[in-house]
C-alpha cells in the first residue's frame, strides 16, 4: 500500500521562501514544509495498492485534458480552524474558481471507483506550516498577521499530479507518480 494524494504544485518564489523561514524560525513548535514540496492538495487518497495508480493516472489524465491551464495568486495568510486555536496556519490562493471546479472534478471521479466523497467545501489554500504545540505559537501568529494581505506572486497551473507520501521523523517526502498536463486549449 502507498499513500497517496492529488495536488497541484506550487513553484518556489523568494517571497514564500521567506515567509516560511520566518515560520520556521519564530520560536513557536511548527511543522514547516520545504519550499519545495509546497502543494495544494486537490483530495487525499489515503493508501491504495501500488496496482490502483495506472487506472487512477487514466482518470486523471481524463480530467487533465479536459481542463484548461489557469492563473493562480498566491495571496494572504491565516489559520484553520480560528485564530484562538490554530491548527494549520495557510497562504491563500485566489483565480477564478477553476481550482475549486478542478477539486470537485477529482473528488467526483475519485468517488465512483470507491472512494470517499470530501466531507468539506474545498478551501483554495496551501499548507504553510502545521502546529506542534500551541506553546509560543503568538510568535507565529504575529507573522501570519504581518503577511495576512502579501501577494506571494502568480504562477500558471500547468498540470496535476498523483503524488505518493512517505512520512519520515524529518517530514513527508513526496514523489511524483504522474504528472498529468492540463489543456493548454478547448
Amino acid at each position: 500500500m502507498i499513500r497517496t494524494f492529488v495536488a497541484v504544485d506550487i513553484p518556489e518564489s523568494e517571497s514564500l521562501r521567506n515567509f516560511l523561514g520566518r515560520l520556521k524560525d519564530s520560536g513557536s513548535r511548527l511543522s514547516v514544509p520545504r519550499a519545495e514540496g509546497v502543494h495544494v492538495t486537490l483530495k487525499f487518497l489515503g493508501d491504495i495498492p501500488e496496482a490502483s495508480v495506472e487506472k487512477i493516472s487514466e482518470i486523471l489524465r481524463e480530467i487533465a485534458t479536459s481542463f484548461m491551464q489557469f492563473e493562480v495568486e498566491i495571496k494572504g495568510s491565516g489559520c484553520f480552524p480560528n485564530p484562538r486555536n490554530p491548527r494549520v496556519l495557510w497562504a491563500g490562493l485566489q483565480d477564478n474558481g477553476q481550482l475549486v471546479e478542478l477539486a470537485r472534478r477529482v473528488d467526483e471521479s475519485m468517488v465512483r471507483i470507491g472512494f470517499e466523497p470530501e466531507k468539506r467545501a474545498f478551501t483554495p489554500h496551501i499548507t504553510i506550516a502545521r502546529v506542534k504545540s500551541p506553546k509560543d505559537i503568538d510568535k507565529a501568529m504575529n507573522i501570519l498577521r504581518e503577511f495576512e494581505d502579501e501577494s506571494f506572486g502568480s504562477f500558471k497551473v500547468i498540470d496535476i499530479r498523483l503524488k505518493k507520501s512517505t512520512l519520515t521523523p524529518s517530514g513527508a517526502l513526496y514523489e511524483d507518480l504522474s504528472v498529468l498536463k492540463l489543456s493548454e486549449t478547448v
